[in-house]
C-alpha cells in the first residue's frame, strides 16, 4: 500500500473511531456499574427484553428503513423526496400499530417461555422502547440517505451520555435495579431521539404513494431477509441460552461478549474506510490494489485480534473479575472463546464486504446460510456437552467453515487472495497456549512476559513487519495532531 493510500486510508479511520470510541466507551462504563449492582438474574431479563425490542423494531419494518437510504438520494426533486418520506413514515405508522399489537398479544407466552414471569408488569415499559426504537431507525436511515452523517454522531453521543447519566441515578444512587436500566434507556431514547425528529424537519403531508411503496419494498426485503441471518448469528445463541439455561445464563453470556462485541464495533470505523477503498480500485480495474488492500487488512486485522486472544488467556479471569465482579466468574471460558470467535468474526466480515465491494452481492447470503445451518447443528451438539461455552464454541466452528468459501469467490473475481498471511497469526497464537497450558497456573508477572513475546514472534515469523509499525505509528500521531489542533 502506497503512502498516500496509507495517509488516507488512517486518516478516515481515525475520524470514524473517534465517535465510535465515545459511544463504546459510555457503554461499557455503563455495563460495568450495572453488573456489580443488579443481580444477575435480572440484567438477564434486561438483555432478553433488549433482544426482544430489537426483533420487532427491525422486524416490522420489512427493509422500509434501508430502502429510503436507497431512495432518498436518487430522488430528482423534492417533491419526489417529500412522497417517498411521507409514504415511508406512514407504512411505518401502520407496521409499527400491528406490531405493538403482536407485542401485547404475545407478551404473557414469550416472558414464560424464557421464564420471566416475575417481569410481567414491565410490558408497557417494553411497548414504548418498541415504539421508541422504531421511529429512532427510521430517522437515522432519513439522515443516512440524506448524507447528514454529523446529526448521527450527536445523536449517538446524546443517548449514551444520557443513558450514563440515568444509570448513575437510578440504578447506582437510587438503587431501582432492573427499572432503572428501563428508565435510563427509555429517557436516553427519548432524547436523542426527540432531538432527531427536531433536527430532521421532515415534511410531512398526508400523501401515500401505493406504487412508490412497491419498488421500495422490492428493493428492501431482500436486505430485510438478510438482516435475520444476520439476527440469528448474534442472538441465536442467546435465545436458546434463555429457554433451556435461564435468565442469569443470559447475563453471564452477554458479560462474557461485552468486550468482544464492543472490539467488534471498533471494527466498524475500519470498515466504513475499507468498503468505498475497495469499490473505488476494483471500479478502476486495479485488482492488484484490490488485492494487497484485503491481503495486508486480514493479516494486521488477525494479528491485532489474535493479540487480544494472548490477554484474553492469560488474564481472562483477572479482566472478568475486575470490570464485573467475581459473580461473573462462570463468563471467563466463554469470554476466551469469544476472543478467538472475533478473529473470525473480523475475517468474515472482511472478506464478505470484499465482495460486495467488487459487485458480488448475492455471494454473502449463500454463504451466510451455510454458516447459518452449521452454526445450528453446532448449538444442539455444544450447547447440552457445555452449557454458555458450547454456544460460543459454535460460532467459531461455524465461521471457520466458510472462510476458505469466502476465499474462493474472492478468488474467482481474478483476486489473488491468500490464507497464509492471515493463518500465521492463528496458529502462532495457538502455539503459545500448547506452550503456556501445561505450565497454568502462572504468575501475573510470567503471564504477562508471554503475552509481550507475542508481538517478537510475530515479527519474527513475518506476520507483522517492524516498517509497518512505525509507517502506521507515524500516520496516526500525525493525523490525530491535526483533528485535535
Amino acid at each position: 500500500m502506497s503512502n498516500s493510500t496509507l495517509r488516507h486510508f488512517l486518516s478516515g479511520i481515525v475520524s470514524t473511531g473517534i465517535g465510535t470510541s465515545s459511544v463504546v466507551v459510555l457503554g461499557l462504563v455503563g455495563l460495568v456499574l450495572t453488573a456489580r449492582i443488579i443481580p444477575s438474574e435480572e440484567l438477564g431479563a434486561f438483555f432478553i427484553f433488549q433482544m426482544i425490542v430489537e426483533f420487532l423494531s427491525e422486524g416490522t419494518g420489512l427493509g422500509i428503513n434501508v430502502a429510503l437510504q436507497k431512495f432518498i438520494p436518487a430522488a430528482d426533486n423534492e417533491d419526489s423526496k417529500r412522497r417517498i418520506i411521507n409514504t415511508s413514515i406512514y407504512f411505518r405508522v401502520a407496521t409499527m400499530a400491528l406490531g405493538a399489537l403482536l407485542l401485547l398479544l404475545s407478551w404473557h407466552p414469550v416472558s414464560d417461555l424464557f421464564g420471566l414471569k416475575d417481569y410481567n408488569e414491565y410490558a408497557a415499559f417494553i411497548l414504548t422502547w418498541f415504539i421508541l426504537e422504531s421511529v429512532g431507525k427510521l430517522l437515522l436511515s432519513y439522515f443516512q440517505g440524506s448524507f447528514v452523517f454529523r446529526k448521527i454522531g450527536f445523536v449517538n453521543i446524546i443517548s449514551s451520555i444520557v443513558n450514563l447519566a440515568c444509570i448513575l441515578a437510578f440504578v447506582v444512587w437510587l438503587r431501582e435495579g432492573l427499572l432503572g436500566l428501563l428508565y435510563a434507556k427509555l429517557m436516553s431514547r427519548s432524547l436523542a431521539f426527540g432531538y432527531a425528529f427536531v433536527a430532521a424537519r421532515l415534511p410531512i403531508r398526508l400523501e401515500f404513494d401505493t406504487g412508490l411503496l412497491k419498488k421500495m419494498l422490492r428493493y428492501g426485503f431482500p436486505l430485510y431477509i438478510n438482516f435475520y441471518l444476520s439476527f440469528a448469528f448474534s442472538r441465536m445463541d442467546t435465545i436458546l441460552i434463555g429457554l433451556f439455561m435461564g435468565a442469569s445464563n443470559v447475563a453471564f453470556y452477554q458479560i462474557a461478549g461485552r468486550i468482544p462485541d464492543s472490539l467488534e464495533q471498533f471494527y466498524e470505523a475500519f470498515r466504513q474506510v475499507y468498503f468505498p477503498f475497495v469499490a473505488r480500485h476494483f471500479a478502476r480495474g486495479e485488482k492488484q490494489q484490490v488485492t494487497s488492500l484485503i491481503n495486508n487488512s486480514t493479516r494486521l486485522l488477525t494479528f491485532a485480534a489474535s493479540f487480544g486472544c494472548m490477554v484474553a488467556f492469560g488474564f481472562g479471569q483477572e479482566i472478568i473479575v475486575l470490570i464485573f465482579s467475581d459473580t461473573y466468574l462462570p463468563s471467563v471460558v466463554p469470554f476466551i472463546i469469544l476472543m478467538i470467535g472475533l478473529v473470525f468474526v473480523i475475517l468474515d466480515s472482511t472478506l464478505g464486504y470484499a465482495l460486495s465491494a467488487i459487485g458480488d452481492s448475492e455471494k454473502p447470503p449463500i454463504i451466510n446460510t451455510l454458516r447459518a445451518l452449521v452454526q445450528f447443528a453446532c448449538y444442539a451438539l455444544f450447547i447440552p456437552a457445555f452449557g454458555i461455552a458450547g454456544a460460543a464454541l459454535a460460532g467459531v466452528v461455524a465461521l471457520a467453515f466458510v472462510n476458505p468459501i469466502n476465499v474462493y469467490f474472492l478468488r474467482r473475481r481474478g483476486l489473488n487472495v491468500g490464507m497464509a498471511g492471515y493463518l500465521k497469526p492463528l496458529l502462532l497464537f495457538m502455539g503459545f497456549v500448547v506452550i503456556l497450558q501445561p505450565m497454568m497456573p502462572l504468575a501475573d508477572y510470567e503471564k504477562a512476559i508471554g503475552v509481550l513475546l507475542f508481538v517478537p514472534a510475530s515479527v519474527i515469523f513475518s506476520v507483522v513487519r517492524v516498517r509497518e509499525i512505525m509507517a502506521a505509528w507515524t500516520e496516526v500521531k500525525s493525523i490525530m495532531s491535526r483533528q485535535f489542533s
